[in-house]
């Protein structure tokens, strides 16, 4: 799940571009058939721009690049846990229907491409350990995404937006016994 916040929108005809800053929340689903353990989401910051191409007054194509942390923690209980972080260029494509001028609703897909090696920080008996480089780098994925926006005129060309993103990834990362679907 994305929130993105504040929004700078330069209009040029039938295109709007928009820089982006916002929360990501990650949430994970797991094989069912792996131990006990709770997976728990973490939020990060993430930004990025996107880029909406008007295909009539009522229907937008829009596409961008966001960048930001999946961040997991698998807890055993509550003095053992290890935190999972992997950054992420999220390149999403949808297509977005208005509502008039202040709200729109969209869909679509997205593709992960996943950027250096995980890291890994293990809390055992209450005592965390140092961030560790995973060694390998976590598969990328894809999903689908579903939207909704509305956008607050500022000033000439300004607006102030509030979007609710819902990204379901549908590719399993990881390697082994430890894939999730994020």
């Amino acid at each position: 799940l994305s929130v993105i916040g504040a929004i700078y929108a330069a209009e040029a005809k039938a295109s709007q571009l928009s820089v982006l800053g916002g929360l990501n929340m990650t949430s994970a689903s797991f094989d069912p058939a792996l131990p006990a353990g709770t997976a728990k989401g973490q939020s990060s910051i993430m930004f990025g721009a996107t880029m909406d191409f008007a295909m009539n007054p009522s229907w937008s194509f829009e596409t961008g690049a966001l960048y930001g942390t999946n961040s997991i923690r698998i807890e055993v209980d509550a003095n053992n846990y290890v935190d999972f972080k992997q950054a992420a260029l999220m390149m999403p494509a949808l297509v977005r229907y208005h509502f008039g001028p202040a709200f729109s609703v969209g869909a679509g897909g997205y593709y992960n491409l996943t950027m250096g090696n995980a890291k890994t920080t293990t809390t055992a008996a209450g005592t965390t350990g140092a961030e560790t480089d995973s060694g390998s780098k976590s598969d990328s994925d894809y999903g689908v995404v579903a939207s909704a926006k509305h956008e607050i005129p500022l000033a000439t060309k300004v607006k102030f937006a509030l979007e609710g993103r819902y990204d379901i990834g549908l590719k399993p990362v990881g390697a082994g016994s430890n894939t999730a679907k994020l």
